[in-house]
């Protein structure tokens, strides 16, 4: 299925913190299969919805496509999903978003930063996490497509209003 960052943002703004987990994380799966797709010579020849996410995960490790480092924020993420999504009655706390955060690689702790420096009147966490790691998903897709893609260029172009309050700031 071809989605959007756009399409993202409107289905995040009306999820709870289970239903933007859910959500948010069909839409990152969803990156990744097209990502291992695109690297796979016969992808027909091998049945990617017969796996769980860690395990795409980390083959797309074992193809070179994620490094180490950018293993770890799925991988935390997903143990996140899992933790509301069977457990009914447990919430999102603020160490699970402190975790979350922590497991971010340096690239998309840039995209948080200019996320908190450009809306500081915004909370910041799950919802921002989860366009982050789509993003940088969509991103890789992108340049594999031969399209020039910046990811934080794309979270500017996202939220107009943030270059609007940064140019009447200075």
């Amino acid at each position: 299925m071809d989605i959007n960052p756009e399409q993202l943002i409107r289905d995040l703004n009306s999820e709870d913190e289970l239903g933007l987990l859910l959500r948010g994380h069909l839409y990152i799966e969803n990156e990744l299969v097209k990502i291992i797709e695109a690297h796979m010579p016969h992808p027909e020849k091998f049945d990617i919805a017969a796996i769980n996410f860690p395990k795409k995960i980390y083959l797309a490790a074992a193809m070179g496509i994620l490094s180490e480092e950018e293993v770890e924020p799925y991988i935390f993420f997903n143990k996140l999903r899992n933790k509301l999504a069977h457990n009914l009655g447990q919430e999102v706390t603020e160490n699970d978003i402190k975790g979350l955060i922590e497991s971010l690689t340096h690239r998309q702790l840039q995209m948080l930063q200019f996320a908190i420096e450009s809306r500081p009147d915004r909370e910041h966490g799950l919802q921002d996490c989860i366009l982050i790691l789509f993003l940088y998903l969509f991103s890789m897709l992108k340049h594999l497509q031969g399209v020039s893609f910046d990811e934080l260029n794309e979270w500017k172009r996202l939220y107009p209003e943030s270059e609007a309050r940064q140019g009447g700031a200075s």
